[in-house]
């Protein structure tokens, strides 16, 4: 579901009492405010196995579902359109939802309390977005699934 972040209020844009169970094993929440970027990273982490069930390009949007539903993880764009990710960022943490940080700035830029949060880089490269889910979303028994070799490696 793409959520082009529209100011129209819909009904299932509302938060829930309570949030909705993960539908899958390895669910995601996708915020991007680029959408190339966020459909090429869909593409990429479906091939990796995770269902991307939401792309949020607001931090608003992006809120709201964290609110309204429960994800296995997220992957975080840092700066939305001008606006910092950080409030979602607190949230999930104190949801207990891990999540990477994806950013076309310096490393530098991450406030010190999220300096154990994976960061890659844009232009994002296949693997070492696999290399980020795998050290930090992924549990235990799954992690070293799937990470691209050399002819899969892509790059937005």
């Amino acid at each position: 579901k793409l959520n082009l972040g529209t100011s129209e209020a819909s009904p299932s844009l509302e938060p829930s009492a309570a949030p909705t169970a993960a539908p899958g094993p390895r669910s995601l929440l996708l915020v991007e405010d680029e959408p190339l970027v966020g459909i090429f990273m869909e593409n990429i982490l479906g091939e990796l196995g995770f269902a991307v069930t939401e792309v949020c390009r607001t931090l608003d949007d992006a809120l709201a579902a964290a609110r309204r539903a429960t994800f296995h993880g997220a992957i975080l764009d840092m700066n939305l359109n001008g606006v910092s990710v950080y409030p979602l960022a607190d949230l999930l943490t104190s949801q207990g939802v891990p999540f990477v940080f994806v950013t076309g700035y310096s490393g530098d830029t991450v406030e010190t309390r999220f300096a154990a949060v994976p960061l890659v880089q844009k232009p994002i490269e296949e693997s070492a977005l696999a290399r980020a889910l795998n050290a930090h979303l992924l549990p235990a028994g799954t992690k070293g699934r799937r990470e691209p070799g050399p002819e899969r490696r892509r790059s937005a």
